[in-house]
């Protein structure tokens, strides 16, 4: 395939601008309570075959390298696995993160529509970025709350997590506990969460209940809980910022560890937590 073959192929692809925009982008720059950290973005060298391949890895992200390879050599590149693994390797293409962070950065600065396989991929790598039409101007302003899972723990017996997070700054909040119910989430709010967010103004007063269960949710309608000046109130939604956290609790084996007792597990949950805020939301392993 001549180089002016392979871009008029490339454009034709996807219209994704070529010209990648200096400043890094990232959904998770907009928590500006999180430490700084570089965010991975793709990189394009200036030769037509790389800018074919990214605008592919790009418009169709959910390809993986046997589709990629099949469609270049079904359109007279000769390629080898290997060779189509290094270029992808050249533009950072291997890595999901970098991918993500690119095409928001594209549909942030560079007004790319993102097409539904796009934003699949985007909320399957970064749930949190499903969270992206909630607006929160201040830390305190919107806080959302939601039960985990309930996990057997050797003699201790069946635990739950409830977790807080802040809808600004990302950062979470949470405590185990055996008892189920909204009232064991109300004494963590009033003992730990509102505490956090004192110097807010105004104080906190609009906690988002997430649950998926029918009687939580009849529960929390028919109280419509209204607690110390704060609107409790229940939805269906599932927030990505509390999946997240869900999701990296469980890569990180916290409930594989042996406690013996709630008291040394709950201590071990909270410094799981601490570590995991300071990391900007990523996994602890």
């Amino acid at each position: 395939m001549s180089v002016l073959v392979a871009t008029k192929t490339a454009q034709a692809l996807s219209g994704l601008p070529y010209i990648m925009l200096e400043e890094e982008l990232s959904y998770y720059n907009q928590h500006k309570s999180w430490p700084d950290r570089p965010q991975e973005s793709i990189n394009i060298p200036s030769t037509p075959l790389h800018r074919q391949l990214a605008a592919l890895c790009m418009q169709y992200p959910y390809w993986n390298d046997y589709r990629l390879l099949s469609y270049l050599q079904k359109r007279g590149q000769k390629l080898t696995l290997e060779q189509l693994r290094q270029l992808k390797n050249d533009c950072r293409l291997d890595s999901r993160e970098a991918i993500c962070n690119t095409l928001i950065r594209l549909a942030d600065r560079a007004g790319l529509a993102l097409n539904p396989q796009q934003i699949s991929y985007i909320e399957r790598a970064m749930p949190e970025y499903r969270d992206r039409d909630v607006s929160s101007r201040r830390a305190g302003e919107l806080i959302v709350y939601s039960r985990l899972f309930g996990r057997g723990i050797g003699d201790i017996g069946r635990v739950y997590a409830h977790v807080f997070a802040d809808m600004y700054s990302g950062c979470i909040i949470g405590e185990l506990n055996q008892d189920r119910s909204v009232n064991a989430a109300l004494q963590l709010f009033d003992a730990v969460v509102a505490p956090s967010f004192q110097n807010a103004n105004p104080l906190v007063t609009n906690v988002m209940h997430s649950t998926q269960e029918m009687n939580d949710f009849k529960k929390c309608t028919k109280m419509e809980v209204s607690h110390k000046n704060m609107n409790w109130v229940p939805t269906r939604r599932k927030f990505g910022v509390i999946e997240k956290c869900e999701r990296a609790v469980i890569q990180s084996g916290f409930f594989e560890c042996a406690a013996s007792s709630l008291t040394v597990l709950q201590s071990a949950f909270r410094h799981w937590l601490a570590q995991y805020n300071q990391a900007g939301g990523q996994p602890i392993i």
